[in-house]
Formats: structure tokens, C-alpha cells, sequence
């Protein structure tokens, strides 16, 4: 049985930046649902930034502070935003934390 790299997107974070995000991550973890683990820290940059850009129309090293999707839109005041604050200071950190894991678990069988 092969484990993919959407496992690592599990472990949701305690709290999210703004209401698109937690929309965002589901897609990112279906965009990784197809790559396998073992997986280097290098690969899954590259695919991590690409997904985000395919899923967003923005890079992942924008200098904007937020930005709106609307297909995350579903109503109230801040729905469908992204905050890159999160995702660069709490997601991307969380999810390279927990590809380590799962490489060294996988290395340890």
C-alpha cells in the first residue's frame, strides 16, 4: 500500500488565518492525493508552489497580505479570503513539519 503526500494535510491546524483557508487546504490536499511518500522536502516545494498558484492564480511568495477566491466565497465578511501570513508563517511550516514525520515513519518500517 502506497501513502500519499495528502496525508501529511491530516493534521489540520488549531486555527485558521481567514475563512478561505481552510477551503484552500482541502483542495491542496486532493492536489497532493497523487503524490507518494516518500516525498523530499524539495519535491514538495515544487509542487506545493505550483498546486497553490493552479489553485489560487497567485504565487506563493505574493506581497499581498490577503486576497479573494471566489469559489470560496460562500457569504459573510471575510469568506472566500486567503491570508498568506498563515499560510507562510503557519501552514507551509506545519505542513514541511509533517512530511518529516511521515518520510521518517515510512523509513522506519
Amino acid at each position: 500500500m502506497t501513502s500519499s503526500v495528502a496525508s501529511i494535510f491530516e493534521q489540520k491546524p488549531n486555527q485558521w488565518g481567514l475563512r478561505g483557508d481552510s477551503y484552500l487546504w482541502e483542495d491542496l490536499q486532493a492536489a497532493f492525493d497523487t503524490t507518494g511518500l516518500p516525498c523530499s522536502e524539495s519535491h514538495f516545494l515544487n509542487q506545493f508552489n505550483q498546486f497553490f498558484q493552479e489553485l489560487t492564480d497567485h504565487p506563493f511568495n505574493t506581497c499581498v497580505n490577503s486576497f479573494h477566491i471566489k469559489k470560496y466565497d460562500f457569504g459573510g465578511m471575510s469568506s472566500g479570503y486567503i491570508s498568506m501570513t498563515f499560510w507562510q508563517n503557519t501552514a507551509l511550516p506545519q505542513l514541511l513539519t509533517n512530511l518529516q514525520a511521515a518520510n521518517r515513519q515510512l523509513s522506519n518500517r
